[in-house]
């Protein structure tokens, strides 16, 4: 898809001058860290989201911010 290679290319763009392990954990982090706000920004605007969601949600950020936690090592 579009998306897709547009991704492609930024994380192309990203390493090519620094592919060091730090750079791409950083990188990482970010990814996730703007996940994690957009999912917040859902949650918050969504009053009407089942349960269910809102567990699912709330597991996807246990995972993120575990990421983060161990992808900090690398920085």
């Amino acid at each position: 898809s579009a998306a897709s290679d547009v991704y492609k290319r930024q994380i192309h763009g990203n390493t090519l001058f620094n592919a060091t392990t730090s750079h791409m954990a950083e990188m990482l982090i970010r990814g996730s860290s703007m996940g994690m706000t957009s999912l917040w920004k859902a949650m918050n605007r969504n009053e009407k989201a089942d349960g269910q969601a809102l567990e699912l949600a709330g597991e996807l950020l246990d995972f993120e911010e575990n990421n983060i936690r161990e992808l900090k090592r690398y920085l």
